[in-house]
């Protein structure tokens, strides 16, 4: 006879096909694909994680609880928590970020964690979504520091009670000078954070709410600025600078650098480099 009790499902896994999957400072981020009207059974997962509704759309129980989602809205669902669906008759892509349990365990000292599925379907937090998604899809040398710091400011936005604001704190100041300097070493969030002795989530979201960019999207605009410099150097090639910075090719360095700069690299050397007599680029 079958059996009653949800199907537990390791850190990982879905009822969809994976269609890629990454792992970044603990967390797991994956792309699955759900086949049209699948009926998922009752299961729990050992993560808590945010899922980010790409196409389709489905249904889906949560206890005494049912929502139905459409493209491009945001789910948390604590570890632990029984739930059952049925996908939409066009399918559904889903991108889910699992969440490690260290995280989990010090967040809940700077407040009140949801302990049941919380939806959203615009804001703040779909647009963090987003972005998450984003990197997950087109990931370069500064993508892991700001998975992570996307991730925190996530979770961060759902504390629960009054947390207090370290908008302007003196460690505030330091983080961006380490970022600063080690721009080119890709340091984690976490590595950063424990250096300042804070936790970090307050990090992420009180270096947002001081400068007004994430830490990783800081650490990335350093990274083009050290491009910069090194473009006015005679006899670099753009290939060499873009293996130098951690770009997988000079096309990846080419996309990110017009995306920060709005100019394509050989554009605005051109634009901003004296050409040198006898010395080609």
């Amino acid at each position: 006879m079958p059996s009653n009790e949800p199907t537990p499902l390791e850190p990982g896994r879905f009822f969809g096909v994976n269609r890629s999957e990454r792992r970044v400072s603990g967390l797991i981020l994956s792309e699955a694909h759900y086949r049209p009207e699948l009926r998922v059974p009752p299961h729990v997962h050992q993560r808590a994680y945010f899922g980010f509704l790409v196409g389709g759309g489905y249904w889906e129980e949560l206890g005494r609880r049912a929502i139905t989602c459409a493209p491009l809205s945001v789910v948390f669902h604590p570890p632990r928590e029984v739930r059952r669906g049925v996908i939409s008759q066009g399918g559904a892509r889903m991108f889910h970020a699992e969440l490690p349990d260290t995280w989990m365990e010090r967040v809940r000292e700077l407040g009140v964690v949801p302990d049941e599925a919380f939806d959203h379907h615009r804001g703040p937090l779909v647009q963090l979504a987003r972005s998450l998604y984003r990197e997950f899809r087109h990931p370069d040398a500064s993508s892991p520091i700001v998975i992570e710091g996307i991730a925190l400011e996530m979770l961060g936005g759902l504390l629960r009670g009054r947390v207090a604001s370290d908008r302007g704190a003196p460690w505030i100041g330091r983080a961006r000078e380490l970022l600063h300097a080690r721009a080119l070493d890709a340091p984690g969030l976490d590595e950063v954070a424990a250096e300042l002795g804070v936790a970090p989530i307050r990090l992420a979201r009180a270096f947002r709410r001081t400068y007004g960019e994430s830490p990783g999207q800081y650490l990335r605009r350093e990274r083009i600025r050290a491009a910069c410099q090194r473009m006015a150097e005679p006899g670099v090639s753009l290939a060499a600078i873009a293996a130098e910075l951690g770009f997988t090719d000079q096309s990846h360095f080419t996309r990110v650098f017009r995306k920060q700069v709005g100019t394509t690299p050989g554009a605005w050397r051109r634009d901003n480099v004296p050409p040198r007599r006898g010395r080609g680029w």
